[in-house]
């Protein structure tokens, strides 16, 4: 899986519509897609291949030293994008281990 940075930083009330725009824009014409956080992208990519999930694409929207601000961006558009059918989620978003250091916020998308 490809891993692109298109990272962007600031407050989330800052930025949050930018990043609705953004995700609106990559999964568009995609076939399924994911959103989430993680403090090492290139290694989630890896874990998404292993676990056999067939995403082409991991692109990195957000930065920020902040899990906080993480999650809430996290959850603000899984929620934001919960109508869209092509959106492989179970829950809306701040689930797993806290790391350490930076904190990214991501897609993973299948094109059609």
């Amino acid at each position: 899986m490809q891993v692109n940075y298109k990272t962007r930083a600031g407050w989330p009330y800052q930025i949050s519509t930018e990043l609705k725009r953004a995700i609106s824009h990559y999964v568009n014409n995609a076939d399924g897609f994911r959103i989430g956080i993680t403090n090492w992208p290139e290694r989630r990519a890896q874990q998404y291949e292993a676990a056999g999930w067939a995403y082409d694409e991991m692109i990195v929207l957000y930065e920020t030293r902040s899990h906080r601000n993480a999650v809430r961006l996290e959850k603000e558009l899984i929620r934001h994008n919960w109508h869209r059918d092509t959106l492989e989620v179970d829950r809306d978003g701040g689930g797993g281990r806290r790391g350490e250091g930076w904190y990214f916020l991501y897609i993973v998308r299948r094109r059609t």
